[in-house]
C-alpha cells in the first residue's frame, strides 16, 4: 500500500473518533456510534479498493487472492452497509456523516503532502 494510503487511513481514524465523540457529546450516543460505524464502514471499503486495484495492476496475477477480496468487499462488507442502514440501530444521517470522513481526509492527505 502506498504511502497516501497509510497516512489517509491513519487520518480518518483520527477524524472519525474526534467526529464521533462530537457527535455523540451534541447528539447522543446513538449519533456517536453510527458515526464511528459509518466511518469504520468508509475505511473498510477504501482499503479493500485499494488492495483489489493494487492486485490488478500487479504484474503478477493473484487470481485466488483477487477472488478473495472481491468476496469480502462486494457481498460482505455491502451487505453489512446494507444491515447498519435497515436495522435502524443508527441514524442514517449519521452513517453519511461517518462515510465522509475517508474523503475528508485524503483531501488533507493530498494537500499536505509537498512534491517532491
Amino acid at each position: 500500500m502506498d504511502e497516501l494510503a497509510k497516512k489517509g487511513i491513519v487520518l480518518a481514524f483520527v477524524l472519525s473518533f474526534l467526529l464521533s465523540l462530537g457527535a455523540g457529546c451534541l447528539k447522543g450516543l446513538a449519533w456517536g456510534m453510527g458515526t464511528m460505524a459509518g466511518a469504520l464502514w468508509s475505511i473498510v471499503n477504501f482499503f479493500l479498493t485499494t488492495r483489489i486495484m493494487s492486485v490488478i495492476v500487479s504484474e503478477e496475477k493473484k487470481k485466488k487472492w483477487l477472488a478473495f477480496l472481491l468476496l469480502v468487499k462486494f457481498p460482505i462488507l455491502y451487505g453489512l452497509g446494507l444491515l447498519l442502514i435497515v436495522s435502524g440501530f443508527f441514524p442514517v444521517y449519521s452513517l453519511i456523516l461517518g462515510l465522509f470522513s475517508i474523503f475528508v481526509a485524503m483531501r488533507i492527505v493530498t494537500l499536505c503532502l509537498k512534491p517532491v
